[in-house]
């Protein structure tokens, strides 16, 4: 699409007071849209550190060993214990009948309850405190597997969003480097809007740096300013 001349209208900038030219602006929102596509469920645990947080009882014998069947390297700590000595793990089974410090301990693993009493106290608690998914006493084979399944796959599709969320933030936060540094190339080079984001973005590639980075030097006039005037043909000089 042939760009707008540095006299065209230009867009405002969603919530900022920052203007831009449509096609710049239109194409830098684009690649920070959240990708949506959700990646194949994990279905297998072999070689997972798991913490069984309650005291020994047949409950947690026998949970405890399905567990190591399925290939976790299991430890168990007594509601007593201190959690925070026994070593990493990457999931938390927890005695939700206990008033267990989960909250003081600043936890960022799944965690899935081991629920003997259905009070709506004692639910209330275990969705307090961020519970994956839940087990119900007496334990037995049906439902461990799935729970995990379930806790698991949430954890990581949660930070998974994090993650991507954190990249669309960063690009939001830097976006007035770009479209500012789209209109001084404009000026410098007296090109049109496509060709100076075009030439930024060829640049940046060139370097191997983000657009982001190449647009601060940009400003900070790190780049000499004939620079980026031999990257692409400007609008006079094609035929």
């Amino acid at each position: 699409m042939a760009g707008r001349g540095p006299g065209a209208p230009r867009d405002r900038m969603e919530g900022e007071g920052v203007v831009c030219t449509g096609a710049s602006c239109g194409r830098y929102r684009g690649e920070g849209v959240l990708s949506m596509t959700r990646k194949k469920p994990r279905m297998l645990f072999r070689g997972l550190r798991a913490m069984i947080w309650h005291d020994c009882d047949p409950n947690r014998q026998f949970l405890e060993l399905y567990l190591q069947r399925l290939g976790l390297r299991v430890s168990c700590c007594g509601v007593g214990g201190k959690l925070c000595e026994r070593g990493e793990f990457d999931l938390l089974f927890f005695d939700s009948d206990q008033d267990l410090p989960i909250g003081e301990l600043d936890l960022d693993v799944p965690m899935i309850a081991l629920v003997g009493s259905e009070a709506p106290s004692r639910l209330q608690w275990v969705l307090g405190h961020n519970a994956a998914s839940l087990i119900f006493k007496p334990v037995r084979s049906a439902g461990i597997y799935g729970s995990i399944v379930f806790a698991m796959n949430q954890y990581e599709e949660r930070l998974s969003i994090a993650a991507q969320q954190e990249r669309l933030n960063s690009k939001i936060r830097y976006r007035k480097l770009v479209i500012f540094a789209v209109l001084k190339t404009m000026r410098e080079q007296g090109c049109d809007e496509e060709q100076a984001f075009s030439g930024l973005r060829r640049q940046a590639m060139e370097r191997r740096i983000t657009i982001e980075m190449l647009c601060a030097d940009v400003l900070a006039k790190n780049l000499p300013a004939g620079h980026l005037r031999d990257t692409w043909p400007l609008a006079h000089d094609r035929p």
